[in-house]
């Protein structure tokens, strides 16, 4: 039963509903008192859960209390549970079901974030492998170049040292490798020097000394026909003194080409084209000793074309030495032209 007030008439009407009752027996002396007390079911408090909903229905199916929501939502199995009446049988049934709308929801959301999370993670693998990748061919290119530098007798190049890891002290070794060999370079040329030096001595000892063997010995003459008075004296003296003169013209070009020999000439610098430098140098040498050129397109150099000349004849003269004897296959003389330096500079190696 229920009642409703309103413009102060009260009014009341009675209507079929399902409760929750339970009861008690209270007893006080000889009396005896009966307490009840019930709710309404109207409202299941399981259908308030998440992915949960719930009905109640009569033993004829028709709705009791109605869900919260599409009961055709309900993906999964449904759980009917009777709630019996005093009588003992059922006057109505508990329907529950549980929907997976939300947990596939939830599920595909996951695998989004999932899918978007590996997808960042494996750019970040692919950006960082190539700054790395990056990184680390730049320094071997490095390398490389420090080492054609010394290769080609460049031992000033340096090559830089940007990191403290294995590749930092690989390149600090390599610039110590080239000021080593800078430095043992150094020693050895100045070795080869002070040989050079001392065989020029040696010969020009050598050279002096025979003019002054027959002077020595035109003086002793001199001194002895004087001494005894010698009555041809006079034609040993012409004889004498004509000996010494021309042995002394002598010392003096010996002395004159050796000071022209230490005495380097300014250099004169002009436009010079090597290929054809080679090209004339070689063509002495064409028929005697094998030969192999290559020479490459290269631009001019600012070199004196005298000195340039004789280096290449220099180095000409030692090579035909060292295959001297020797067969084609054992030995042959070659020469290369080439840029080099990214096109900064012109290499000529013999």
């Amino acid at each position: 039963m229920s009642s409703r007030e309103g413009d102060g008439v009260e009014s009341r009407s009675l209507r079929s509903v399902l409760v929750l009752e339970a009861s008690r027996i209270a007893r006080y002396g000889a009396q005896r008192v009966t307490v009840a007390g019930g709710v309404i079911i109207d409202n299941p408090l399981i259908a308030t859960q998440p992915g949960l909903d719930a009905r109640i229905v009569d033993v004829d199916g028709h709705i009791l209390v109605a869900p919260t929501r599409d009961w055709a939502a309900v993906k999964t199995a449904v759980i009917r549970t009777p709630l019996i009446g005093a009588n003992g049988s059922a006057i109505a049934f508990i329907e529950v079901g549980l929907s997976d709308e939300e947990l596939q929801t939830l599920l595909a959301t996951v695998t989004l974030y999932s899918a978007l999370i590996a997808a960042a993670a494996l750019v970040l693998c692919i950006l960082l492998g190539l700054w790395l990748g990056r990184r680390m061919t730049r320094d071997l290119d490095q390398l490389v170049i420090g080492v054609e530098a010394a290769a080609r007798g460049d031992l000033d190049h340096q090559v830089p040292v940007r990191t403290n890891d294995e590749l930092g002290a690989l390149s600090r070794s390599v610039n110590q490798m080239m000021l080593d060999l800078k430095e043992s370079k150094e020693r050895l040329s100045m070795t080869q020097r002070v040989a050079a030096w001392s065989e020029i001595a040696r010969r020009l000892a050598h050279e002096i000394k025979n003019p002054l063997t027959p002077i020595q010995m035109s003086v002793e003459t001199l001194r002895k026909t004087w001494a005894k008075k010698h009555p041809s004296f006079d034609e040993i003296f012409e004889e004498s003194t004509s000996t010494v003169l021309e042995e002394a013209e002598r010392l003096k070009r010996i002395v004159s080409e050796f000071s022209q020999f230490a005495r380097m000439p300014k250099p004169n610098k002009r436009p010079l084209d090597l290929n054809d430098l080679v090209t004339q140098a070689t063509s002495l040498y064409r028929g005697s000793v094998p030969l192999d050129l290559e020479l490459g397109t290269i631009p001019l150099v600012e070199a004196d074309r005298d000195s340039m000349t004789q280096v290449l004849i220099n180095l000409l003269e030692n090579a035909r030495d060292a295959i001297a004897g020797k067969s084609q296959d054992d030995g042959k003389i070659q020469i290369q032209t080439m840029t080099t330096r990214g096109g900064k500079a012109v290499a000529l190696i013999v």
